[in-house]
């Protein structure tokens, strides 16, 4: 793109890097004593996100308030009340929305124009973390925090649209187009991943696991 659109985000602080190293360390304790919230805040360091169209930035590194700024001001928009640490936080490709999800598993969808809460999505019984969204922006994708399927739900309305039967939360995976999901599996030794239409949430191939193959932990595109 022309020179005067990019943009580049600096945290020169030396705080900010202990901070840093302190979480790394504290996340990696954690995932060896097999804490799953470890494994989301291993995976979610230095979490600041720019929007697609790059004139937001959001800064969500394990604040309560996650902060959005205009780029091309260099303003403070909005300080999202998210009522707890939020250490993962997705912009839809539409730029209009911005995902949050907390240190507890709840997830709130935000409007960028306004810094206003759109809808939220988890209860005591069913929590999960923001993967990311479908391409047009109608669909947000969460995995879940407990033993159950990955999900996309209605961002404007926080309803359920799909349930990708017998995923396994951790290791969950979105193509950046939002077309492609690929997933480990959950209670099956002779599948070592799965792929989705991510669009209808249907099974498009299993990669069988070969004897002796470990499982797989994450995954990457």
């Amino acid at each position: 793109p022309p020179t005067s659109t990019r943009k580049l985000a600096l945290f020169p602080s030396t705080s900010h890097v202990r901070s840093e190293v302190a979480k790394v360390a504290i996340a990696i304790l954690g995932a060896l004593g097999g804490n799953p919230a470890a494994f989301d805040i291993l995976g979610s360091i230095s979490n600041t996100q720019f929007s697609n169209d790059g004139k937001f930035l959001l800064i969500s590194n394990g604040n309560k308030k996650p902060s959005l700024w205009n780029l091309e001001k260099g303003e403070l928009l909005a300080k999202f009340d998210a009522g707890a640490r939020v250490y993962y936080a997705r912009f839809s490709p539409d730029s209009k929305m911005v995902a949050t999800s907390d240190l507890h598993g709840y997830t709130k969808i935000w409007d960028t124009a306004n810094g206003e809460v759109i809808a939220s999505i988890g209860d005591k019984d069913d929590r999960g973390i923001v993967l990311g969204w479908s391409a047009d922006s109608s669909k947000i994708f969460l995995n879940p925090r407990r033993k159950d399927d990955l999900r996309s739900y209605d961002p404007k309305t926080g309803q359920m649209i799909h349930r990708f039967e017998l995923s396994n939360p951790n290791g969950s995976f979105l193509r950046q187009d939002g077309k492609i999901a690929i997933t480990a599996p959950r209670g099956n030794k002779q599948v070592l991943f799965q792929v989705w239409d991510a669009e209808d949430a249907k099974l498009l191939v299993t990669v069988p696991r070969t004897k002796g193959q470990d499982a797989i932990i994450s995954l990457k595109w």
